[in-house]
């Protein structure tokens, strides 16, 4: 009896301790700019504008705001090295409040744009084209476009003043801990 009970307590333990790992959020891979003194990673995944930013925001950061030329050319060689030359990425730029007043998802001011020729243009207005993205042409200028539909789905550029890579996991660092405690308790029980 007392090795069943031993055997069913270390069984629950270990289940708890694997929920805790597998439960936990993993961070992104992160690349930090010297200059801006910011962290820098990808969305998970092909995903909308919002998707991007609510992933973002969960992390602690926000889609990135892009405050100058210097930033915009790190920002276009990042993307270039991580996922492609011409990849087709979300930025934290919208007009989603307010037609034709774009602002940094972050609440910086807007310093810098990008702007292709003739953008932003809402030129479809029946979805309306509230969200900004590089690489819609190969200069790494930028588009507005809508974040639903003809199959408008990329990554987005997280921007992050501290490494979430370094942040712990709260929820998941208590239910390991409070596993390795009861086993250890459960131990010295069982010596007495």
């Amino acid at each position: 009896m007392l090795k069943t009970m031993k055997g069913l307590a270390y069984g629950f333990m270990l289940i708890l301790c694997l929920g805790a790992w597998n439960n936990a959020t993993a961070a992104p891979t992160t690349y930090y700019n010297d200059v801006t003194g910011n962290y820098y990673a990808f969305s998970s995944g092909l995903t909308t504008w919002q998707a991007a930013e609510d992933q973002a925001v969960a992390l602690g950061g926000h889609l990135v705001a892009i405050g100058s030329a210097d930033e915009q050319s790190y920002i276009e060689k990042l993307i270039a090295s991580v996922l492609s030359p011409t990849a087709k990425v979300w930025i934290g730029f919208t007009d989603q409040e307010t037609e034709g007043t774009w602002v940094w998802s972050n609440g910086e001011d807007v310093n810098y744009t990008n702007w292709h020729s003739g953008e932003p243009n809402n030129l479809h207005s029946g979805e309306g084209e509230d969200f900004a993205m590089i690489h819609w042409w190969s200069d790494g200028t930028w588009n507005d476009t809508s974040d639903v539909g003809q199959g408008r789905y990329y990554q987005g550029v997280m921007e992050f003043t501290s490494n979430p890579a370094a942040t712990p996991i709260p929820g998941a660092a208590w239910l390991l801990g409070t596993g390795l405690m009861g086993l250890v308790g459960l131990r010295r029980k069982m010596q007495a």
